[in-house]
Parts: structure tokens; sequence; C-alpha cells
């Protein structure tokens, strides 16, 4: 089970960071990739602090930042509610195995 999940995270991390724009800009991805990446954890903090980087205002990344926040809260309640849902069957279960044996 190990092996799978080691696999499934390094496969998961390497897609994230082409993704999300830390190789590669997304907006030089194509267009489907860029749409799908707004919704990435990283993607608009990096946009906002290139553009920082290059100059520009605390107002013109501000809707960068702004929509980072919204998205990192967007992960933290799906993380919470994962984790309440896979504690609940681990009691019910007596077991924090994921499959049925």
């Amino acid at each position: 089970m190990l092996r799978e999940y080691v696999a499934a995270m390094s496969i998961s991390s390497g897609l994230l960071l082409v993704c999300s724009g830390v190789v590669i800009p997304s907006d030089r991805l194509p267009r489907v990739v860029e749409v799908l990446s707004n919704g990435l954890p990283l993607t608009n903090a990096l946009r906002g602090f290139r553009a920082a980087f290059a100059g520009a205002s605390l107002g013109a990344i501000a809707s960068d930042v702004a929509l980072e926040l919204l998205i990192a809260v967007a992960y933290l309640v799906a993380g919470a509610l994962a984790f309440i849902l896979l504690t609940d069957a681990a009691r019910t279960s007596g077991s924090l195995e994921l499959t049925e044996a």
C-alpha cells in the first residue's frame, strides 16, 4: 500500500509544480491547463509575486492575493471535512485502513 501512495504523491507533486506556474508561468500553458491551474494552490500567489517583483503596486496584485486566500480557505474546508469523515469512519470501524479486508 505504501508504494502506491508514494508513487501517487510523486506524480501529483510533479503535476502541481508544472501546472501551478512554478516551472512555467501559467499564462504560457495551454488554455485548458491554464484555466484548471487557477484553482490550484500557489498559482495566483506566484502571479502576484512575479508582478510585485516587476514593480506592480499593491493594488495591482490585490486580486491575485485575495483569490489565493479564497482558494486556501476552500482547501482548508475540504481538508477539514475529509479529516472529520475519515476520523468518524475510523471510530465506527475501529481501524484507520481505507480498504475493506
